[in-house]
């Protein structure tokens, strides 16, 4: 075969192409399709992970172990109200309820709008000692609640001697 027909064979065989590198080319095209409709604002990391945004956190609670009594401080709770909140306490256990819903509803322009939203929380934590539960008290401020449970302070029974029949 000449030169010249090698030479116009080469150029008419189809390249081989890289099935990885045809991928990567759909990719950057996705991707560019994806940046076109949705802003940079949405793909930022806050947005891909809801626990870092304050409205979606859970309020967090701390369990302090104390000489006489427990004291539960419930922080984080920016948007509930007193009477959103239901505290129960048993011998042996304390549990905390929380539920707020916000509803608008209004006319602007000729035209209805509705707005709303809610939020709840519950937490149950076991008390290894038991508790009073008559006794114990709450006290609420925007930032944060504070539980004190008294504990119950029995003796432990006196051992005694028994006689075998």
């Amino acid at each position: 075969m000449s030169k010249k027909k090698k030479e116009k064979k080469a150029l008419m065989r189809p390249a081989i192409s890289d099935p990885f590198e045809e991928m990567e080319q759909m990719q950057k095209s996705m991707n560019r399709l994806f940046e076109s409709f949705f802003p940079m604002s949405i793909r930022q990391p806050q947005f891909m992970f809801p626990t870092s945004m304050p409205s979606l956190q859970m309020p967090q609670v701390e369990l302090k172990n104390e000489k006489a009594k427990y004291t539960a401080i419930v922080s984080g709770i920016e948007g509930f109200k007193k009477e959103d909140f239901e505290i129960e306490v048993h011998p042996h256990a304390l549990r905390i309820r929380a539920g707020s819903k916000n509803e608008k509803i209004g006319q602007e322009g000729g035209r209805n709008s509705y707005s709303g939203s809610s939020a709840s929380f519950y937490r149950q934590f076991v008390l290894p000692e038991e508790v009073d539960a008559q006794s114990t008290k709450a006290k609420f401020s925007p930032t944060k609640l504070s539980i004190t449970i008294p504990k119950l302070h029995k003796k432990p029974p006196k051992s005694r001697k028994i006689k075998v029949a």
